[in-house]
């Protein structure tokens, strides 16, 4: 008998992109899910939309509007699979992402705690965004290459064993937010491995929106992690910490050049390198230079009512595979070293047995 996987669906006012991503979930080729939306605090039709599929796999929680820790806490609370995952209201899956990483999730226990995916950045229109995604290439022990930055890109990518479930929930707070996922997963490689699948099986919606509205909450949300961090590590290497700000910084530039914003990427490139001047000589920052001048042309065009014309979408539920990257998946150090504390000392930990193998 097929092992019952939960899917948390957080949604505030989401009515229209829930309908899509439920319809993608429920055509999961693993039909054996415990599909629990959490209508946080919604004044649209997110509640009818949920309980309109006729899908007696899928319930409904309502809460009063408490943010997207609480939400996501509380759909996980009432998971009753053996392992669950986090789909964001607007991402989308292909019909085979439960499958794969509840596959690799088995092969890898009891070590492994987690295991995740690569996404495609999708517009509203659900088309590929060329050259956006989220790859990660860490597999096994990656709690010192997790504390540089959030190599999974969001948590919809996710699928995380029961036994971190019991003892894991997301923290953070209204009105704060944007590093839920990144401690999550922290506090979940403290303990256990996590296992990749290095094919592209999420569709990760990006809207266009106020780079300013939207920064300082995401960069006191990175703080507040860091700064539990430091206090439960306090042996932690204090350049890590500042690597994992200034590839936040990175991060942002690389959204305000997608929108044209001149000012926030000149900004955020700045901050970046007076966190980590070592990022200077690095590809990603020269790319981000060069795009300077592209961003201002773009903006002086818009002005003058002129728009580039758009090439022909790739859309991500019914278009081809995204190209394989031509690199091999990390394979990070060996368990025993995984369980080196920061202080240098040995720690106990839950992982046993070997990193589980990337697909």
């Amino acid at each position: 008998m097929s092992p019952t996987v939960s899917v948390v669906i957080p949604a505030h006012n989401a009515a229209a992109t829930l309908g899509e991503t439920l319809a993608s979930v429920l055509a999961q080729s693993h039909a054996a899910l415990d599909v629990v939306v959490v209508d946080d605090g919604s004044t649209d039709g997110t509640a009818a939309i949920a309980t309109g599929t006729g899908d007696p796999r899928v319930r409904l929680i309502r809460q009063e509007r408490g943010g997207v820790a609480a939400a996501r806490n509380a759909g996980l609370g009432a998971c009753r699979g053996e392992a669950g995952g986090v789909l964001v209201a607007d991402a989308v899956w292909r019909p085979a992402t439960v499958a794969a990483l509840l596959a690799a999730l088995s092969a890898g226990r009891p070590s492994v705690g987690l295991a995740y995916c690569w996404s495609a950045l999708i517009d509203e229109q659900g088309g590929i965004l060329p050259g956006k995604h989220c790859a990660g290439r860490h597999a096994g022990p990656v709690w010192p290459a997790l504390v540089t930055g959030n190599f999974i890109g969001n948590a919809s990518a996710v699928l995380v064993h029961r036994d971190c479930l019991e003892t894991v929930r997301f923290i953070g707070q209204a009105g704060i937010q944007g590093a839920e996922d990144w401690r999550f997963y922290l506090d979940i490689a403290e303990h256990w491995h996590f296992a990749l699948v290095p094919r592209f099986l999420v569709g990760y919606r990006q809207r266009r929106g106020s780079m300013s509205r939207n920064l300082a909450p995401m960069i006191e949300s990175h703080r507040q992690v860091a700064a539990a961090l430091r206090t439960r590590h306090p042996a932690l290497d204090e350049r890590l910490l500042r690597r994992s700000e200034a590839n936040l910084y990175l991060v942002l530039a690389d959204r305000a050049a997608d929108q044209n914003d001149t000012a926030a990427l000149l900004r955020l490139l700045r901050r970046a390198l007076r966190c980590d001047p070592a990022l200077a000589t690095t590809s990603q920052v020269r790319r981000l230079a060069l795009l300077l001048p592209r961003c201002l042309a773009s903006r002086l065009l818009e002005w003058s009512g002129w728009r580039r014309p758009r090439p022909a979408a790739q859309v991500f539920l019914t278009g081809a595979e995204l190209p394989p990257r031509l690199r091999q998946p990390l394979q990070n150090p060996s368990p025993e070293a995984s369980r080196t504390s920061r202080t240098g000392q040995r720690r106990p930990g839950r992982a046993a047995g070997n990193a589980a193998s990337a697909n």
